[in-house]
């Protein structure tokens, strides 16, 4: 039997799918310490973790992203629910084979697993173990070794390769980070010396401006130049210079500079936002005049994943080097979990499902502290019922107004607070934009809203 044919079994009515998706239950329903009358098969599964995890290890093996997110929710659920300390030891392995370092290293950080575990396994165990660390190491010649996962590495040992690269993983894999660990490498070797990386809000353009300062101080390049305000005097440089835009501060910025100005590498972040009406069209045109500047300037597409990648490259000149990396490897375990009232007679008695597939399980019922009167209300509610005891929560809303209103609604259930950060937060708020600014008092009670057009400072605080 080959590994597609095995995947295809276990994970089928015939093998252990009754068996994952009874476990894949017990992780969800971990997260909601609110929930009552869970089904009693689930209360009473003890998971055969023999079984689970050497079927976790076979199923890392793959390709495919269905059975890669089985792998690692089996790893999880070994660390999270098992009392067993040879369960959870097994369980880092595959989130190693997995290449999933972050996981693991959250793991050790929060007490689930102890920081020497591997001492605490077998020899076979920890060779594989040591291969598989081996195996997932990058080499850059300013940081040394790089503990990286499947597609950073597969990133880094193609981006050279091409003239354009296209760069697909989702989300939590890496992407900005291992593109600018290759930034700074190709700085720093004196390959590189104009660089100019696009980023779709300013909210990220901040990120990406301090992250470069950052990995740039800690490689001891203090010379190099980071700006991501387009001022015209930013042409004259003779450091090496990285700008980080918007693609309107882009062209801001290509107005004011002398068309023999070269622009050695071009990074687009966030690609997809090419079909973004008129913004795409802004962000299309700023790609191509880079080009006019200096049509050798090689170009990193980074996305979440796509289903016709190569399309972006349909008008790339015949000579052109092009490249896609496509990795659909899930690196957190994601789950769609669906909230219903149980009756129409009665808005606070709500039923927890999970969604597999064609098929809803039921994980529970919980109870909201009031009937909610308007859709902004139960978002609050239904958030502060599941998980107000949880470390974090994200609610999402359409507008930034309505984004205030749940963060408020969510704060009036809450007690406040002792927290220093969270009283200078809030003062901060005050002085910054106003007394009545609703974060003021949100903050307080450990609540927060977040848009694009917020004051730089509060945004980044």
């Amino acid at each position: 039997m080959d590994l597609n044919n095995f995947c295809s079994w276990v994970t089928s009515d015939e093998g252990w799918k009754s068996e994952i998706e009874k476990l894949v239950c017990l992780v969800v329903v971990e997260d909601f310490p609110t929930l009552y009358d869970v089904p009693r098969n689930l209360r009473e599964f003890d998971p055969d973790w023999s079984k689970l995890l050497l079927i976790s290890s076979v199923l890392s093996q793959s390709e495919e992203r269905e059975y890669l997110e089985i792998a690692l929710i089996i790893a999880q659920g070994g660390i999270l629910i098992s009392n067993n300390p040879i369960v959870k030891n097994s369980s880092m392995i595959v989130l190693n084979q997995l290449s999933n370092n972050r996981t693991g290293a959250d793991a050790i950080k929060k007490g689930y697993v102890d920081r020497d575990y591997l001492s605490k396994l077998g020899y076979s165990a920890r060779m594989l173990a040591f291969r598989e660390e081996v195996e997932s190491k990058i080499f850059s010649s300013v940081d040394g070794a790089i503990s990286a996962n499947k597609f950073q590495i597969d990133f880094w040992n193609s981006v050279d390769e091409a003239d354009r690269l296209y760069a697909l993983a989702p989300t939590a894999s890496g992407k900005s980070y291992i593109v600018l660990k290759y930034l700074i490498e190709q700085i720093s070797l004196s390959r590189v010396h104009t660089v100019i990386y696009i980023a779709p809000t300013r909210a990220l353009v901040s990120e990406v401006e301090e992250n470069i300062r950052q990995f740039a101080a800690a490689a001891n390049l203090n010379d190099i130049y980071v700006s991501s305000i387009p001022l015209k005097d930013l042409s004259t440089q003779n450091n090496p210079c990285v700008y980080v835009f918007t693609q309107e501060r882009l062209h801001i910025f290509l107005n004011s500079i002398s068309a023999k100005h070269g622009i050695d590498l071009l990074i687009v972040d966030e690609v997809q936002k090419l079909n973004d009406g008129m913004r795409g069209v802004i962000l299309q045109d700023a790609i191509e005049r880079v080009l006019r500047f200096n049509h050798k300037s090689k170009i990193i597409y980074l996305s979440p994943n796509a289903e016709n990648p190569e399309v972006l490259f349909d008008d790339a000149p015949f000579a052109t080097k092009t490249k896609i990396i496509n990795r659909d490897q899930p690196m957190v375990g994601q789950n769609m979990i669906w909230a219903t009232e149980r009756s129409a007679g009665d808005t606070t008695k709500w039923k927890l499902e999970l969604k597999v597939k064609n098929e809803s399980i039921l994980l529970g019922h919980f109870d909201l502290i009031d009937r909610p009167t308007t859709p902004a209300k139960k978002l609050a509610m239904i958030a502060v019922s599941l998980t107000a005891k949880n470390n974090g929560t994200m609610v999402y809303a359409n507008e930034p107004s309505q984004a205030e209103d749940i963060a408020e609604f969510i704060a009036e259930m809450l007690n406040e607070a002792d927290c220093k950060e969270l009283r200078s937060l809030s003062d901060l708020a005050k002085e910054g934009v106003h007394k009545s600014f609703k974060l003021v008092n949100t903050t307080l009670k450990g609540v927060a809203f977040h848009y694009g057009n917020m004051p730089s400072l509060i945004r980044e605080e």
